[in-house]
């Protein structure tokens, strides 16, 4: 995930996750460690996979993972929970005011609220959704895995659209810059972008 000042890259190894902070002038150095860990501290167990991450205006780092939970790593490093999906979840992302959205391992865009999490439907079916993002104002943008490789704008008014159909394509990321949606395809080997409405 990028922010103004930095990049950040999740990294796992023998079975623990790493979130590690790429500066402007390329120095790396690790921001957090033990992302996942089991809360009564699960000595010798592995934490389950880190998929997603997504900045906030604080400037902490949400971290999502693979059975449900997020994560906040605070600028000193220190980890704290932040919300939690009753579901498995592959990325994450983030709106100004801090809502979170997650693409669930059974095909729907889940949204963290006042009243709980919501479910927005894609259609895509288990498995399908990896690729989310968000804009500022609360735009969500899900891409398909496969099948008829569908590209769906959730309007923080509400409502669904199909913005994209590749068919087959295997989306694994997206991003949200200015007027241009990008959409990496594995598959194809390419990355698309697509002009917003």
């Amino acid at each position: 995930v990028a922010t103004r000042d930095a990049v950040y890259v999740l990294a796992r190894a023998q079975g623990q996750n790493y979130l590690y902070r790429v500066g402007r002038d390329g120095e790396t150095r690790a921001a957090a460690s033990g992302l996942g860990r089991p809360a009564d501290g699960g000595a010798g167990e592995d934490a389950p996979p880190a998929y997603g991450a997504a900045a906030l205006r604080d400037g902490s780092i949400l971290v999502g993972l693979w059975d449900g939970r997020v994560e906040r790593v605070a600028p000193d490093g220190s980890v704290a929970p932040w919300a939690a999906f009753s579901r498995n979840i592959y990325q994450i992302a983030a709106d100004s005011t801090g809502t979170v959205y997650a693409a669930a391992h059974d095909g729907h865009v889940l949204r963290t609220g006042p009243r709980g999490v919501a479910a927005l439907p894609t259609g895509f079916g288990a498995g399908r959704l990896v690729a989310i993002a968000a804009t500022p104002d609360g735009d969500v943008y899900a891409a398909e895995r496969g099948g008829k490789g569908r590209i769906l704008r959730f309007p923080a008014a509400g409502g669904r659209e199909e913005l994209a159909r590749v068919p087959g394509a295997h989306f694994y990321g997206l991003a949200v810059d200015g007027a241009f949606l990008y959409a990496l395809d594995l598959r194809g080997r390419e990355l698309i972008r697509i002009p917003l409405p």
